[in-house]
C-alpha cells in the first residue's frame, strides 16, 4: 500500500536558535533516512542540522526537503564584549 503524508504529518519549531522536529504522523517522518522516533507520553523531538534530509512517509521516493540553517548571529551581549575588547 502507498503510504500517504498526513494533513498535520510533523511540526517544526525554533527553540533556543535551534530548529526542532516532531512527527505526529501514522505513516513515519525521516531525517537522513532514519525513522524520527514517536513520544508515548511526552513529544520526541529531534534537532536538526544544516543539510539534513527530512522525508515525509517513505524513506526514499516520497516528498521530502533539505533543511538550510540559518547562520547563528551572536547576541547583543557577545557584541558588546567585543566592542568592549573582552571575550
Amino acid at each position: 500500500p502507498d503510504l500517504a503524508v498526513s494533513s498535520r504529518h510533523c511540526v517544526l519549531s525554533c527553540c533556543g536558535g535551534r530548529a526542532l522536529l516532531e512527527d505526529l504522523s501514522c505513516n513515519g517522518t525521516f531525517v537522513n533516512g532514519a525513522r524520527v522516533p514517536k513520544g508515548i507520553s511526552l513529544p520526541q523531538h529531534i534537532e536538526l542540522q544544516d543539510g539534513d534530509t527530512v522525508s515525509l512517509a517513505k524513506r526514499q521516493g516520497g516528498p521530502s526537503f533539505l533543511f538550510v540553517g540559518a547562520p547563528v548571529l551572536p547576541d547583543e551581549e557577545e557584541l558588546g564584549n567585543a566592542a568592549a575588547g573582552g571575550a
